[in-house]
């Protein structure tokens, strides 16, 4: 009916009646992509287009944007890509991180968390030189956080509430890194008050693991705490971020000791899990 109304074929042309037909069900595919079908896809395209285009509506740009990214990450390279990836982390775990990687770099929010995690729980070890399988070490566990930092972010800024929480994880306490040149003369011993390794590739890039920052860390769970999402799955998270920003709150962790300000934020940790 959408179709019809926006072209004029068997009616009258009425671009507004084609904005509201496809909205009821192409919205539903930027909430919950990854359990739409294709048919509700198809509507997000052509209302993604007059919506940027002010046909049948006023101009919208961050809704046509939100409607643009769902149709490019509904396509059948996408979708496939990510059922075989899902269907290969348990068996051939660097396999599947391989294809989430693909994925994620293409910035699809999903794969990014997905292999954010699997790096960060050392499920995946792609990448590490000379790895000896099922030998574990601190570096090969610093190796993975940098790698899920990096997607952990990338997903954080597409909205990820888990993301956004496990990236106050890492401020909290200092899992983060930074990676920069040498600069000349600067010796690679730690004298700057950060644990530095060098890169087994090139001998002039280091990663600076980063010191406790629980002001960084505050921030990023208020930011969690303060995200306002539906699906019951991602409200745990919400809950968890409210928790931590009491917790810090309660013992003056990164702020000034506040219990009143603890206590709100316990108790909407507790309204919000239910």
């Amino acid at each position: 009916m959408g179709y019809r109304h926006q072209h004029g074929y068997g009616v009258p042309q009425a671009c507004t009646t084609a904005v509201l037909n496809y909205i009821g069900i192409a919205r539903q595919t930027v909430a919950s992509m990854h359990r739409i079908s294709g048919g509700h896809t198809r509507a997000a395209y052509p209302l993604a287009t007059m919506q940027f285009n002010g046909i049948g509506a006023n101009p919208n740009c961050d809704d046509a944007v939100k409607l643009f990214r769902a149709v490019c990450e509904r396509g059948g390279w996408v979708t496939d890509n990510l059922a075989d990836a899902h269907e290969l982390v348990d068996k051939l775990p660097d396999r599947a991180a391989l294809l989430f990687l693909k994925l994620a770099e293409a910035g699809h929010e999903v794969a990014q968390v997905n292999a954010a995690h699997m790096f960060d729980t050392g499920q995946a070890l792609l990448f590490y030189p000379g790895r000896i399988p099922l030998q574990d070490t601190d570096d090969m566990r610093q190796h993975g956080k940098l790698l899920a930092q990096r997607y952990y972010e990338m997903s954080a800024e597409r909205g990820s509430v888990s993301s956004e929480l496990r990236l106050g994880d890492y401020a909290y306490y200092g899992w983060g890194a930074s990676v920069s040149f040498r600069e000349e003369g600067e010796a690679d011993d730690g004298a700057n008050g950060h644990a530095v390794f060098s890169s087994p590739f090139h001998s002039e890039l280091q990663n600076k693991l980063q010191a406790v920052d629980h002001e960084v860390s505050l921030a990023r769970y208020r930011k969690t705490a303060d995200m306002g999402v539906k699906d019951p799955r991602m409200q745990a998270f919400v809950a968890r971020g409210s928790f931590n920003v009491g917790f810090m709150h309660q013992f003056g962790l990164g702020v000034q000791q506040d219990l009143q300000t603890a206590r709100m934020y316990y108790e909407r940790s507790r309204r919000v899990e239910g």
